[in-house]
């Protein structure tokens, strides 16, 4: 999306210009390169990232386009566990998400869009994870952005981001953690 917009002269990136070696988790990534805000920051200014999709066949194209990331396939939530995930097909792929924080306008959304594309919806079961955890996992202490598309859980995820836990640095040297979430 960043990478989209920019390419198009519609986004300025003049805060993160000349910013080199980020961090960033992008929490759905889907494909790593369209509707994707992390792209950018990678190709232009040499950050690396996590990148996090739920969706397995998604998540196997997210490892070709963006090999140089560390990419998990899980869906992001406030436990570590299995939960209930709504995966939809083809045109309404991209409104995919678990189960618990789909709001009943967002079901008959993608009822009626399923209907008018002849697309599908089922329901599967995907691991979970908190933040935290991943980040625990891949010792994660700083994070420069943070994308998070997680169709309805956004919220959620912003109150578990809250919970990362960040070893004590340099005031002169610490930088915000920037939250977007579409």
């Amino acid at each position: 999306y960043f990478f989209l917009l920019s390419k198009l002269g519609i986004l300025n990136l003049q805060g993160c210009k000349g910013y080199k070696k980020g961090f960033y988790i992008d929490v759905g990534a889907n494909y790593g390169v369209t509707i994707n805000n992390t792209l950018y920051f990678e190709k232009y200014n040499d950050w690396t990232g996590i990148n996090i999709e739920p969706i397995r066949s998604v998540y196997e194209k997210l490892l070709v386009n963006r090999p140089n990331n560390i990419n998990i396939n899980c869906a992001v939530c406030n436990n570590d566990g299995i939960a209930d995930f709504i995966q939809n097909s083809n045109y309404t792929e991209v409104l995919s998400g678990l189960a618990e924080n789909y709001d009943a306008r967002h079901i008959t959304r993608i009822s009626t869009e399923n209907k008018q594309h002849n697309c599908c919806s089922e329901t599967i079961k995907v691991r979970t994870k908190k933040i935290e955890t991943i980040c625990d996992e891949y010792n994660i202490y700083h994070v420069n952005y943070m994308s998070i598309d997680v169709e309805g859980a956004e919220a959620s995820e912003k109150h578990g981001i809250l919970m990362i836990r960040l070893p004590k640095i340099n005031k002169k040297r610490q930088t915000k953690l920037k939250v977007r979430s579409r």
